[in-house]
């Protein structure tokens, strides 16, 4: 015959599951002459185990607050970033590299969370030292430029790192298309990357410092105001290679200007 199925109550004591009359108590018993002790009681261990766990999980808030301290919010690094954007960034390597700086143009705005200002600009050779041969020379029509595009955000709510990461090789000014060429730059913020266009004479410079990304393009084109038709070299891209320590040099001093 199969007897009741009993359940312990918060007293230790076991009582048959459809009721009955006589309660089993369970009381500790002595050691045996063996020396192995008599199981700890279920509930027991279950208060031991609730203490290593909470034991646990102390020790790895202290590792999670160590790794991510304060708020979890990113470092500003000290940086500023506002309306001034276009007289910080002096651009001299550039300028020295490309021509006379003209069309200062400057947006911005705060909102607490996140400080955003864009600085654009055009380069504009010496017709008598246009790089690439004759292209802006005087007399054929043909002019070259360099547009000059300079984002900063400083992000003071949430880590841009993984998004920097993320699209790394992806154009995010003008069309989203892929990048030809992607190098990193050293000792410059936390992380940057140098891009090279695909379509069109184009490089791009990306930092992350902290809470900080900044963005420094540069696109060059060549436009004709002519008569007659324009020459076949109308069509060429204009030459940007040998840019890079400019650009380079450049940004890192905007940092050193912005902090």
């Amino acid at each position: 015959m199969i007897s009741d199925v009993e359940v312990a109550d918060d007293d230790g004591e076991f009582r048959p599951l459809g009721g009955g009359t006589a309660p089993v108590v369970l009381e500790p018993a002595s050691p045996p002459a063996d020396g192995i002790r008599p199981r700890t009681p279920r509930r027991t261990a279950l208060r031991w185990a609730a203490a290593g766990a909470l034991a646990a999980s102390v020790v790895w808030g202290g590792a999670l607050w160590a790794l991510w301290p304060g708020d979890g919010k990113p470092d500003d690094g000290g940086y500023s970033v506002g309306a001034s954007l276009c007289g910080q960034f002096r651009a001299k390597g550039l300028v020295a590299a490309l021509g006379t700086r003209e069309g200062d143009q400057v947006t911005d705005f705060e909102r607490g969370v996140l400080d955003r200002a864009e600085c654009t600009f055009t380069l504009r050779p010496d017709p008598r030292e246009a790089r690439g041969g004759d292209t802006g020379s005087s007399g054929n029509g043909l002019r070259t430029e360099y547009g000059v595009e300079l984002v900063a955000e400083l992000r003071r709510a949430t880590d841009p790192r993984a998004e920097f990461e993320a699209t790394r090789d992806v154009r995010l000014s003008g069309r989203p298309e892929r990048i030809a060429k992607v190098s990193e730059v050293s000792d410059l913020g936390d992380r940057a990357y140098l891009l090279d266009g695909t379509a069109e004479a184009r490089k791009e410079l990306r930092v992350l410092d902290g809470g900080l990304v900044v963005r420094l393009s540069i696109v060059g084109y060549t436009t004709y105001d002519g008569d007659e038709p324009p020459p076949d070299s109308a069509g060429e891209d204009p030459d940007l290679s040998g840019v890079e320590p400019m650009m380079v040099g450049d940004l890192r001093a905007l940092l050193d200007e912005i902090q």
